[in-house]
């Protein structure tokens, strides 16, 4: 006789029975073996004759003529103690340290806790757990700027550690950056208003108080919008998730739908408006082609969403100039990314000013404040970006 051996397969993988020799066969399940009909005669007569009779403890909901059988039993996720104290122990401490701690050991607490959610193996089973946690936080703490700073680490620290199966929770991790990167507003708002001053001894120093504030709101804000772009970034350039196509065809696709909308809304805060376009930079990044979609509609855009003021227009701008300043920054890194479609030889010889015609052209392509902004870059850049733009066009 042959000498026994042993080998391993897996029962499942993520829930699913891989067909396999060693497991059963899915195809004599009694769920495709018969009709629906039969199917669910002898389900019923299983549970008449069998479940009921020997199961008369379980508090079930059960009609027993023949007709209907309704079993409802709850299953839960059963994890263990040490998870359990793991889990509240992460969560306190980077959220919710004790007080009797100073600023130096929180820190110390918290880069602790991000070390050990990025590289501890075995709570694998809390990845779901640390998930919802994430998603809840940020819905209820968009004003509280230390706090999602704090979750956005937390985020990075699960996406590093290699013990982790992640694929089927993307789905659910990437709607809450998306949340971060298109909030209409993150932070208290503290924008200036002249008229709650009362005072006019102190009107110029409460205005400036309140712009200083205004402006600190403002980069905080934004750094956390790079912060989910980066994270954002990060998922998306995923070796395995791009091997198994789920970033083409199921990530990708909700993202642009997603700022599709945010785009055409003419009635978005600058700071969403900043994060869509964030966004189109990291899925241009890697084609082109989604930034030369939404390029089309960037001349109107620009004409309604940032609007020239003329010497005695009594139109209010809706963003400040400082918003407007960093906006169009962006939008010009934005347009920058065309240039990777740019053959490396054409880039080097590429120092020509551009002439009237080119000017016009232009201009009419980008719209007046975009066209503005980019006039007074250096020429290199502008040949660049009109390269870029108009590349491969008759």
């Amino acid at each position: 006789p042959r000498i026994p051996t042993y080998t391993a397969h897996w029962l499942a993988v993520e829930g699913v029975q891989p067909n396999i020799a060693q497991n059963p066969n899915i195809h004599e399940d009694i769920r495709l073996k018969y009709s629906p009909l039969v199917r669910g005669s002898i389900v019923t007569s299983i549970n008449e004759n069998t479940l009921i009779k020997n199961n008369q403890e379980l508090k079930t909901n059960v009609k027993t003529d023949g007709k209907d059988v309704e079993i409802k039993l709850r299953v839960k996720h059963v994890i263990s103690k040490e998870l359990q104290i793991y889990f509240e122990k992460i969560t306190t401490s980077l959220l919710s340290p004790s007080d009797k701690l100073n600023a130096f050991e929180k820190e110390s607490v918290k880069q602790a806790a991000l070390q050990s959610l990025s590289k501890d193996k075995g709570i694998h089973q809390l990845l779901p757990y640390f998930i919802a946690f994430i998603n809840e936080q940020i819905t209820y703490s968009l004003d509280n700027l230390e706090k999602l700073t704090t979750l956005l680490e937390m985020v990075f620290s699960i996406l590093v550690n290699k013990d982790f199966f992640l694929e089927p929770y993307y789905n659910s991790l990437i709607p809450c950056i998306l949340t971060l990167l298109l909030a209409k507003n993150i932070g208290t708002s503290s924008a200036p208003n002249a008229s709650n001053t009362l005072n006019t001894n102190n009107t110029d120093k409460s205005l400036e108080d309140k712009e200083k504030n205004s402006t600190e709101l403002l980069e905080q804000s934004l750094a956390i919008r790079n912060f989910s772009s980066q994270i954002l970034s990060h998922i998306l350039s995923n070796e395995d998730l791009n091997k198994s196509d789920m970033i083409g065809k199921t990530i990708k696709p909700k993202i642009v739908r997603t700022i599709l909308k945010t785009f055409l809304d003419k009635n978005r805060s600058m700071g969403t408006y900043y994060g869509c376009f964030k966004i189109m930079i990291i899925l241009g990044s890697s084609n082109t082609e989604i930034i030369r979609w939404f390029l089309g509609n960037l001349s109107n855009w620009c004409e309604v969403v940032l609007p020239l003021k003329e010497d005695n227009s009594t139109t209010v701008s809706n963003f400040t100039e400082k918003e407007v300043e960093i906006l169009l920054d962006l939008i010009i890194e934005f347009l920058e990314v065309l240039k990777k479609d740019l053959p490396d030889l054409v880039i080097s010889k590429m120092v020509d000013p551009l002439n009237e015609n080119e000017t016009q052209k232009l201009k009419e392509v980008l719209g007046a404040a975009i066209f503005n902004s980019f006039l007074k870059l250096e020429t290199q850049r502008q040949r660049l970006i009109y390269e870029g733009i108009f590349f491969g066009s008759i």
